[in-house]
């Protein structure tokens, strides 16, 4: 539990870099915060970043998609469209 917490921390020291660098841009970048955030549940702070994606393209709205029916949340993946 503790190392999950650890992990969580740095992933949100990455986050604020990404903001502060204006790394928004990059997609890949994005991606990976998505993943740490959906590995740890963390639905709204994963909904955070894929809003700041400039360029939202098939794989950005497939993975947002995704993370919210790994997460139990169908019927919010479902609420979702380009």
């Amino acid at each position: 539990m503790c190392a999950d917490l650890a992990i969580l921390q740095e992933g949100d020291k990455f986050h604020t870099y990404i903001i502060k660098s204006r790394f928004y841009s990059n997609v890949f970048v994005c991606f990976s915060l998505m993943d740490i955030y959906t590995i740890y549940g963390n639905i709204k702070l994963t909904r955070k970043v894929f809003y700041h994606i400039y360029n939202k393209g098939v794989v950005a709205w497939t993975a947002i998609i995704a993370v919210h029916g790994i997460n139990g949340n169908g019927k919010e993946a479902c609420e979702f469209s380009p």
